[in-house]
């Protein structure tokens, strides 16, 4: 198959997948995102995204997974961790969302979630640990 036509086809999965962030609900999922409720939202964020980065194994995935099976699997790579963790941070009342790009030549994802009136961008594998540097606020 065609590389260009083979990103084509991922990028129209994860478009469509983006539907099942929030169009099912996960009991599991919601109840684990309120017990990672800190006293600020931005603790709560801090908390969310580092209990998913220790949840989920890092295995590449060749297409979208649904948070269900993110959930069951304890698999995924960056595009069901930032699914997962935009879920998490909606449920608990945080405005967030996917954000697709490319970085070392290649698709990746990531998430912003919103506090005080600026995204805030957390991503730590491509882009110099932002979250950390809280160079990604903005």
């Amino acid at each position: 198959m065609n590389v260009n036509l083979w990103n084509k086809l991922v990028c129209l999965l994860f478009i469509l997948s983006l539907s099942l962030v929030t169009a099912y609900p996960y009991p599991d999922i919601d109840s684990q995102a309120q017990k990672l409720i800190g006293l600020e939202d931005y603790e709560t964020a801090l908390n969310i995204d580092e209990w998913v980065e220790a949840y989920i194994e890092w295995e590449y995935q060749y297409y979208p997974k649904t948070l269900g099976w993110i959930w069951e699997n304890r698999k995924g790579d960056c595009t069901e961790m930032a699914k997962l963790k935009v879920y998490m941070l909606r449920k608990v009342g945080i405005e967030a969302r996917l954000v697709s790009g490319l970085a070392d030549g290649g698709l990746h994802d990531w998430y912003e979630f919103r506090l005080n009136g600026k995204w805030n961008t957390f991503e730590d594998k491509y882009f110099g640990n932002l979250r950390r540097l809280k160079y990604g606020i903005w």
